[in-house]
């Protein structure tokens, strides 16, 4: 089964395991995400968005089992078995997103910039933060500014 993750690495962009003892697959290549069984490989299916896929790339976990995806479409929440849930935006959300984690809470967290200089974007023009969002209540909890990080100014939650 390793050597199959190392291959299946080499296509993906982006591989997570689910606790239900299964691998998830963001393929950019062909814009799908799919579901293997961990022992087998084998594929047991495919993660359907309500929009099709553009380059998923960045997938994670909650600590309930859904699923997080970022892709060209934004974030959006998917049941643990990839069924399509909701998409998350929480307002001020208007920059290009990078990367997706959750905490131990089961927020969400995501990088957010805004080279074009969106007016109602929460992170100001050329400028780069983290977003902890709640996506239950579709809320921004924290920001981060990535000039904080560089200056060692966070504030111990």
């Amino acid at each position: 089964m390793v050597l199959a993750l190392i291959w299946l690495s080499r296509l993906a962009r982006n591989v997570v395991a689910k606790v239900t003892a299964c691998i998830v697959v963001a393929d950019r290549g062909k814009n799908v995400v799919k579901i293997y069984d961990s022992e087998t490989g084998d594929v047991k299916g495919t993660v359907q968005s309500k929009k099709p896929f553009d380059l998923p790339s960045d997938i994670t976990t909650l600590p309930d089992g859904r699923l997080v995806v970022r892709d060209g479409n934004g974030l959006q929440l998917f049941d643990e078995e990839g069924v399509y849930l909701q998409p998350i935006t929480p307002d001020g959300v208007f920059g290009k997103c990078y990367g997706v984690a959750s905490d131990g809470e089961g927020n969400v967290l995501t990088i957010n910039t805004n080279p074009e200089g969106i007016n109602n974007c929460i992170t100001r023009q050329g400028e780069t933060d983290i977003l902890r969002i709640n996506f239950e209540t579709n809320t921004i909890l924290e920001k981060i500014e990535l000039v904080d990080i560089i200056n060692d100014n966070i504030r111990p939650r």
